[in-house]
């Protein structure tokens, strides 16, 4: 009883710390309030394992995470900056310490749910911070207050599908107004990388749980069509969305059709893309130290100090390409963990809202870096755990798995 007791007090820590990623943790100060939740999780859960007397997971994930990190922190003495590296390396460790606690937590269904329900009202309650302090007399992309808004627009969107996913998979139909109400603030950041990450999440989901049979193949084209259309109708026909991210999508689309753009995001982004893969070919197996792109990016290159705005860019030129390579190994290992959760179908299809956004993660490399990103990192975590989730709960019931075609 009292064990029940203490799991409800963490999940209400684990709310609230999920809650303070969206609306605390890129503020001035009240990140602290974020770090000290953090803080209070890892400690609750550490105390949970004590009394239960649970044994410690460490999983394959872990493990590759541990080499991951390890070469960060060997990239200290190849660093251009040591005291920028060394603060990044905090970072990434007490996001390892987060993540290993999530691990040895979330070890059933309803735990799960949970904290995918946790993202989505996360999510909605960002959603409707932005809608009410927003002063919609001015034309311009909303949300700034609450973080950088390509990061805004994109932990939204994380929210956003796990919100799709309870409306077509569990007929959960009274998050459809949630579900429209983020997809619609997720036009007002502006973001083209959060609406492509959204509807890249949609499109895959779909296909994962419906990919059997014409007729579903038919309801997958069907769905996602009518979901693109409208919301393209929207942009293109309101002079309002139109102003905010309309006219950003079609440079976006002239930049990719070789037509050029003013643009000047489009063009700085392009010549940091460029700059990048000079620095990774001037010195590919060490790196210039984590988190140094920027550094050296103003030095030699003439650009401003600021990361590099490409996930894969950013780490090669930080920690070479063997630490590139291992941290998209890490999240390859968790796609196909998730993959073998697939033969236990008769218990659900989270999985696939998983593999969804880490593959959708990694497309959008081209234009973000994640790889320090709290929400990603637990995502990563958590689905490392799916497949033995569902294998224990298969276990209990005492059923055959029903494999996949």
């Amino acid at each position: 009883m009292q064990n029940i007791y203490f799991n409800k007090f963490i999940n209400a820590i684990l709310f609230l710390y999920i809650l303070s990623l969206y609306i605390l943790t890129y503020r001035d100060l009240l990140y602290l309030i974020s770090n000290g939740l953090a803080l209070l999780l890892i400690f609750s859960i550490a105390v949970n394992l004590l009394v239960t007397k649970r044994n410690i997971v460490i999983n394959k994930f872990l493990i590759s995470y541990t080499v991951f990190l390890g070469i960060c922190i060997i990239s200290v003495f190849f660093a251009i900056d040591q005291v920028n590296t060394i603060s990044k390396i905090e970072t990434l460790v007490l996001i390892f310490i987060l993540m290993f606690a999530l691990i040895n937590y979330i070890d059933t269904n309803e735990k799960l749910r949970k904290m995918l329900f946790y993202f989505v009202i996360s999510g909605f309650f960002a959603s409707i911070y932005v809608l009410f302090t927003s002063d919609f007399s001015q034309i311009t992309r909303f949300g700034e207050e609450l973080a950088n808004l390509n990061r805004l627009g994109i932990n939204i969107g994380v929210s956003t599908l796990f919100c799709f996913y309870f409306i077509i998979e569990e007929k959960r139909y009274w998050c459809i107004p949630l579900f429209l109400i983020m997809f619609f603030v997720i036009l007002l950041t502006g973001s083209r990388s959060a609406l492509i990450f959204i509807l890249l999440n949609i499109i895959c989901v779909l296909y994962l749980c419906n990919r059997k049979g014409f007729f579903n193949k038919f309801k997958i084209a069907f769905i996602f069509a009518f979901i693109a259309s409208i919301s393209f109708f929207m942009i293109f026909n309101n002079s309002f969305l139109y102003q905010i991210i309309g006219i950003r999508i079609e440079n976006l689309l002239s930049f990719l059709s070789k037509e050029g753009t003013e643009e000047s995001s489009m063009n700085i982004r392009s010549n940091m893309l460029e700059s990048g893969i000079e620095m990774f070919k001037n010195q590919p197996l060490t790196g210039y130290g984590l988190g140094n792109y920027g550094i050296l990016f103003n030095r030699d290159y003439g650009g401003i100090e600021t990361y590099a705005h490409n996930n894969l860019i950013e780490l090669l030129v930080g920690v070479g390409i063997l630490g590139g390579i291992t941290f998209y190994f890490l999240q390859c290992l968790v796609i196909k963990q998730l993959f073998s959760a697939s033969r236990y179908i008769h218990l659900n299809k989270m999985n696939y809202a998983f593999i969804s956004l880490i593959f959708s993660y990694i497309i959008l490399s081209v234009s973000s870096v994640y790889y320090y990103n709290k929400e990603f990192c637990i995502i990563l975590a958590v689905g490392s755990v799916i497949f033995r989730i569902y294998k224990n709960e298969h276990s209990k019931l005492g059923n055959n798995p029903k494999k996949l075609d």
